[in-house]
């Protein structure tokens, strides 16, 4: 029956904060062009266009949120910084990946070129409808992602103007025009996640909504 200290008191109220940088692709494969290992090299060589990953790096390493005063003041252990990418560990810029991280986690669910593939191949909808349905099913596996499509049908069908007069109508171009997309996207992987399916309460529990 040891009461806690003082000190065991407040190091219980430290916490850390996290701070996730999503969309990451944007920086690490905005490099290209001649980014990569050298012949005969045993470090990666500088990528040929640097501006992009120098302004990740300088957010990432090249200057702390909060000094040690501030840390303490905040009661605060530490900022982590989580950067997710739509992607594969590979596509990363070899020069960011030796220099950027301490590690990587993947998950086993598809990618989203994989997702895009999917929803192309089970669903009659046009490609933009179908890319921002796979943008925004990050983390979903295949299964799940039938579902996300049996939704995404019916979501569809119930705005058609043969079944719901009043409705506005959803014709081919409008739905894949960006803003109709994105929409119908959302409103079909929520219409997924709320659902009392197993894989919906998996994908709930899961460890994220994106590929890392």
């Amino acid at each position: 029956n040891r009461q806690p200290t003082a000190a065991a008191a407040d190091d219980d109220e430290d916490a850390a904060v996290v701070v996730v940088l999503d969309h990451a692709e944007m920086f690490l494969t905005a490099a290209g062009g001649g980014a990569g290992w050298a012949h005969g090299q045993s470090h990666p060589s500088p990528p040929s266009h640097p501006l992009p990953l120098a302004e990740l790096y300088d957010v990432l390493r090249g200057r702390e949120l909060f000094g040690p005063d501030e840390l303490r003041q905040l009661r605060l252990r530490t900022v982590l910084f989580v950067t997710l990418f739509g992607g594969q560990w590979g596509d990363v810029d070899p020069f960011a990946r030796a220099k950027f991280f301490d590690a990587h986690v993947a998950l086993t669910t598809p990618l989203e070129a994989e997702r895009r593939a999917f929803f192309c191949a089970h669903a009659a909808h046009p490609p933009a409808l179908c890319q921002a349905v796979a943008a925004r099913s990050g983390g979903i596996p295949y299964r799940g992602l039938t579902e996300v499509a049996e939704h995404m049908e019916a979501i569809v069908r119930e705005a058609a103007p043969a079944e719901r007069p009043p409705q506005p109508q959803v014709r081919g171009g409008e739905a894949g025009d960006g803003a109709s997309a994105a929409l119908l996207s959302l409103r079909a992987v929520r219409a997924f996640g709320t659902s009392g399916s197993v894989a919906a309460r998996e994908y709930r529990q899961g460890a994220g909504y994106v590929d890392v």
